[in-house]
């Protein structure tokens, strides 16, 4: 018998371990189907560790602590609970829906909607896509980015920078930061001021 001697004479016998699923937990998850988080569809444990490459169907009900890769068309992920991890990249016609609570940085550059807290934690949302927000948008750490297009519908919390062709409209509250506009609209905005002196 091979493996390990324990004390007695007794021995522990070797197993091998075959190549690790790609749903393996520790060495994070790559996803091309459906994985509903609470559902037993994809049957894994409510508190999932480990980074997500994705490009298909994802839905969180529980605490997921890792980064996420979302591409194609058909990629969805939506986040009904807490998602601790930065959103890497969002490409390709993919979309992320967050309405629970979001803790990381984000790089969209396809679509974003937020109906839930999206809380930055270090370099901010870089937007190059689009971003619905009718919740809140806590970018107080790293800012906002945008040189896509943002419907703000709800709070943005922090420093906002829409650069080039950025767009920036909706009735939402910016509080806490300052709003920097494309030259073109600080143009027109410095003219105004000077026409109401």
């Amino acid at each position: 018998m091979t493996g390990t001697a324990l004390a007695g004479g007794l021995a522990l016998a070797s197993v091998a371990a075959g190549p690790a699923p790609a749903h393996d937990l520790g060495g994070g998850i790559i996803h091309d189907g459906d994985l509903d988080g609470d559902s037993g569809k994809g049957k894994h444990n409510c508190n999932l560790i480990g980074a997500v490459i994705n490009s298909g169907t994802v839905t969180n009900n529980c605490i997921r602590i890792g980064t996420l890769n979302n591409s194609g068309a058909g990629a969805v992920v939506t986040n009904f609970g807490t998602w601790i991890g930065d959103l890497l990249s969002n490409i390709g016609g993919a979309t992320v829906k967050n309405v629970g609570t979001w803790n990381g940085d984000a790089n969209n550059a396809s679509t974003v909607v937020n109906s839930g807290i999206w809380n930055t934690t270090a370099n901010g949302f870089t937007n190059s896509g689009t971003l619905i927000t009718t919740g809140t948008l806590n970018a107080t750490l790293g800012g906002l980015i945008n040189t896509g297009i943002v419907d703000a519908q709800g709070l943005i919390r922090g420093n906002i920078a829409n650069i080039g062709s950025g767009t920036l409209h909706g009735d939402g509250s910016i509080v806490g930061g300052r709003r920097q506009l494309p030259q073109r609209e600080r143009g027109r905005s410095q003219r105004r001021r000077q026409h109401l002196q």
